[in-house]
């Protein structure tokens, strides 16, 4: 009789063991997406500011004897484009 009542609370243990492991799995899964791996472009821009200064002064002139520059349509600092005279 002994013997029938440890088995069955040694039973009864190890069942509700396995309930309690069993409910603690279920509510510590992650919930996940998946998706399908595609190639993309990455585009990576740094801005920064600062100023430009010459390494060196370079006279302007021609190569032409005779001929020299009488006037210079901008200024220091402007902003020029190709083929603006």
């Amino acid at each position: 009789m002994k013997k029938v009542l440890f088995v069955g609370l040694l039973s009864f243990l190890l069942i509700a063991c396995q309930d309690q492991n069993a409910e603690s799995t279920e509510s510590s899964l992650m919930k996940v997406n998946v998706v399908q791996v595609q190639p993309a472009t990455l585009t990576q821009t740094l801005r920064l500011s600062g100023s430009i200064t010459a390494k060196e002064d370079v006279a302007v002139g021609t190569a032409l004897l005779g001929l020299q520059i009488q006037t210079v349509n901008v200024e220091v600092g402007d902003t020029v484009k190709k083929g603006q005279i």
